[in-house]
């Protein structure tokens, strides 16, 4: 018996591990985009369902690809939302945005209508949950396939909370960290800015600040502080394939191009990449807390795969695994 369960945990990891890499190979959802003269003329945030029809859409990274090699410039914004049912309510982030889009038009040299922007509220259907969850697993692949990666972060307060929000709390969401990952792994931080109330400046000027942005798990999460009601899952399992899946090519390249990037997480690969996390939940009134599997040793798993894949039949590391 306990070799049948060994066997059977042995799949799973495998299984997981095909996951990991497919789920960033490819778009899992569609790629929609908002021409930048239009989004620029937005006085607020408007959602999906109505800016269809005003959307560009792409079916696969090839197609955005192509649309670069046309001269096409694509903008990422990632941003905190400042209210619990929408992303904007008091207009803050819509103002810095289009100042963002402006700047990202006149560095690149392009009219606004040959920028692409993608941003959650207009890019991700709201109504359609499936449809979300789709979009949602694409977003690694959406943040790594653009020109610019600009986080929208001027200073104001939470529209709910009245808690300040800025810079350092942007920092802090585990989505927004993962958005940051994701474009770092493929694209590295050349361009990758920070839109301020003071302008465009760097995203990460150090390494510190580089690797505390890039520690996703550790971020924080509403489903987490809302107590994940009727038993729903965290957050931080829906991003744990998409995230490995990154690791997958930064642990592969690692004598190549992502020799910086895998020099750079490799000290702190236990805590980018932890074996378990706390899920919390409420018994009644009370919050409560258990340890739940995360990454386990599905680390460990995937470089094996990588290392199998670009061995040679003779390599000692291919006949141990045999």
């Amino acid at each position: 018996r306990s070799r049948e369960l060994a066997r059977e945990r042995t799949f799973l990891v495998q299984e997981q591990t095909h996951a990991a890499i497919a789920r960033v190979q490819e778009f899992q959802a569609h790629y929609c985009v908002l021409p930048g003269d239009q989004f620029c003329a937005l006085e607020k945030l408007k959602s999906h369902e109505r800016l269809r029809d005003s959307l560009i859409v792409y079916d696969s990274i090839g197609d955005v690809e192509a649309a670069m090699d046309d001269g096409v410039v694509f903008v990422f914004l990632s941003h905190q939302w400042l209210g619990y049912d929408e992303p904007d309510p008091e207009r803050v982030h819509v103002g810095a945005m289009r100042e963002a889009i402006r700047s990202v038009g006149q560095d690149a040299d392009v009219p606004l209508d040959r920028v692409r922007v993608w941003l959650d509220v207009i890019s991700i259907p709201q109504r359609n949950r499936s449809e979300q969850k789709l979009a949602i697993a694409s977003l690694p692949t959406f943040a790594s396939s653009c020109n610019y990666f600009v986080a929208v972060a001027p200073d104001t307060v939470h529209a709910n909370t009245r808690v300040a929000c800025g810079a350092r709390s942007y920092r802090r969401r585990a989505w927004c960290r993962a958005e940051i990952m994701s474009c770092w792994a493929r694209n590295g931080t050349r361009d990758m800015y920070l839109s301020t109330s003071t302008g465009l400046r760097p995203l990460a000027p150090s390494d510190e600040i580089l690797v505390e942005a890039l520690d996703v798990f550790g971020g924080d999460l509403t489903c987490c502080r809302r107590g994940h009601g009727n038993g729903e899952a965290c957050d931080r399992e829906e991003l744990m394939l998409p995230i490995l899946g990154l690791y997958a090519e930064i642990y592969r390249d690692r004598e190549g191009v992502a020799e910086e990037a895998y020099g750079l997480i490799k000290p702190y690969r236990d805590r980018l990449f932890p074996k378990n996390f706390e899920y919390m939940y409420y018994e009644g009134v009370d919050q409560a807390k258990e340890e739940n599997p995360l990454f386990g040793d599905l680390v460990e798993a995937i470089e094996l795969a990588v290392d199998l894949d670009r061995a040679a039949d003779d390599n000692p590391i291919r006949r141990s695994a045999v």
